[in-house]
């Protein structure tokens, strides 16, 4: 991750871990208070009334104070309805203090009803608008009746410079705000246009989970007809087809199961495990598959006298397995496929070698995002 990246997680929070309203609304008002700041700092430098630079002051620490709530609290209802309100009292007082239509305070309202239309939705948005131009009515009859008497400029420079630099933030805010919609809209576009992909994937790896499964059953079930099989070779054959049973049972469970998958609820159910074992049927189910292939399986550890037993979530590193054999399998054309495991410390470290087509480098990544191949982008 890029420092530019780190400050802006830090900032704004995660974009994907966050709502996009939660996340705009924290940049809206942290740029915001930044840009108010700075024009209390030129109500100061530039001697205009101290009560525009105190309610400017004032109008920058609110929003500090709402980009901290918005920011690090997970609730949003609350902060979302302060925001509103308080905009509406704040812009009006300053509006009224702020030489009312002269002054700038109305590029700040109008850019305020863009904010009330982004963060509000349904009934709330309706009752929220219809404030907003009731509010409107009041402050240009405000306007209307008492202009002459609340020019509060020394001169038509300072005036000008005043509204200027209003103006120039106002409208950077404007933009911004525009820019995070355009943005927005694209992340969700392609959201959609990637989850019509996935879901392609997803039945494509799906019935490659069933498929396996499905093939054990049939292929072993064939065999046992072979009427010269002894006792011990079809008792072999009746427990791999019974293996692929329940293989085909927690396949259609993991299918069901998707939605907790989704919510992070998905729970590892750790068990000793005899590495050799599992290994020796991984081996054996797909023995004859690549036979008939042409192809050679070796088993490296097979042989072993010492037996490794770990402890750990004995059906997802039997499928994990299953799947690296099965796509050697799959992409080798002719050579030799060998898989096992060597020993690092306190690690185990699974392999699978095949003289395949292999993945590109810059796919690699890739294949480790969910219902993802190699050669989907």
């Amino acid at each position: 991750m890029s420092k530019i990246s780190t400050i802006r997680e830090s900032l704004f929070g995660n974009r994907d871990k966050i709502t996009s309203e939660r996340y705009f609304v924290t940049i809206f008002f942290f740029t915001l208070a930044i840009l108010i700041s700075f024009r209390c700092i030129f109500h100061i430098v530039s001697t205009l009334s101290l009560n525009s630079a105190i309610l400017t002051g004032a109008v920058a620490i609110l929003f500090f104070v709402l980009y901290y709530f918005v920011r690090y609290h997970k609730y949003l209802l609350v902060p979302k309805a302060i925001i509103t309100i308080g905009g509406y009292v704040f812009l009006d007082l300053a509006f009224y203090f702020q030489s009312l239509s002269r002054g700038p305070v109305l590029f700040l309202i109008v850019i305020f009803a863009a904010l009330v239309i982004w963060v509000w939705r349904g009934k709330y948005l309706l009752i929220y608008m219809m404030f907003y131009f009731l509010n409107l009515l009041f402050l240009f009859y405000l306007d209307y009746t008492t202009a002459e008497q609340l020019v509060n400029y020394p001169n038509q420079k300072v005036r000008s410079v005043h509204i200027f630099v209003s103006f120039f933030s106002y409208a950077f805010v404007l933009i911004l705000l525009l820019y995070l919609i355009k943005t927005e809209f694209l992340r969700l576009k392609r959201k959609a246009v990637n989850s019509d992909r996935l879901k392609s994937a997803f039945l494509a790896n799906m019935s490659h989970e069933i498929r396996t499964p499905m093939n054990g059953i049939l292929g072993f079930s064939d065999l046992l007809k072979n009427p010269n099989l002894t006792g011990e070779i079809k008792e072999e054959y009746i427990e791999i087809i019974e293996k692929s049973g329940y293989r085909m049972l927690g396949v259609i469970n993991d299918i069901v199961d998707m939605s907790k998958l989704e919510a992070g609820l998905v729970q590892l159910d750790f068990k000793e495990s005899n590495i050799t074992k599992q290994l020796e049927y991984v081996y054996k189910f797909f023995k004859p598959e690549v036979e008939a292939k042409g192809l050679t399986l070796s088993c490296e550890n097979l042989d072993a006298e010492e037996q490794i037993i770990i402890k750990t979530d004995r059906e997802k590193l039997f499928a994990i397995l299953i799947n690296l054999v099965k796509n050697a399998i799959k992409y080798s054309k002719q050579g030799t496929i060998k898989f096992g495991y060597n020993l690092k410390g306190d690690f185990v470290n699974f392999y699978v070698q095949d003289t395949g087509i292999g993945v590109a480098k810059d796919r690699q990544q890739a294949i480790f995002e969910r219902f993802v191949q190699a050669d989907i982008e």
